[in-house]
């Protein structure tokens, strides 16, 4: 699955209190690292607008800090450096999403793949897994 793409790299620029991670000497620097295919922008740019106000709620030094976007086992990970439980209730929700999205072009898809899975629709399923 392809990886890289304009619409999400410009997440953290449109999110940048969200988007945004804290080194172990307390330096601040935007989050670059999202490694998921361009079909799931739409999930993780719903996802980020609803976070954002959680995020805002806590100072600087207590706020949770993105620490990886990726995908793994198929559906979408967002792992922060502690996850408040109105946090994590959007992280459940985004993945649940990602599982019946296609990772490369957004449209509904499902669960594929043997032993290396991932989410697609008919038309970006691998030969061998149709």
């Amino acid at each position: 699955m392809a990886k890289s793409s304009n619409k999400l790299e410009r997440l953290p620029t449109k999110y940048p209190v969200l988007f945004q991670y804290r080194t172990f000497d307390d330096k601040i620097y935007p989050f670059q690292a999202i490694d998921v295919g361009e079909g799931w922008y739409k999930i993780l740019d719903r996802f980020a607008r609803k976070a954002t106000p959680i995020i805002k709620q806590y100072s600087t030094q207590d706020r949770p800090y993105l620490s990886t976007i990726k995908e793994k086992y198929g559906t979408i990970r967002i792992y922060f450096s502690h996850e408040p439980d109105d946090l994590s209730k959007l992280i459940s929700q985004a993945e649940d999403e990602s599982e019946v999205t296609c990772e490369v072009c957004g449209n509904e898809g499902k669960m594929r793949g043997k032993g290396w899975y991932y989410v697609a629709c008919f038309k970006h399923t691998k030969d061998n897994d149709k």
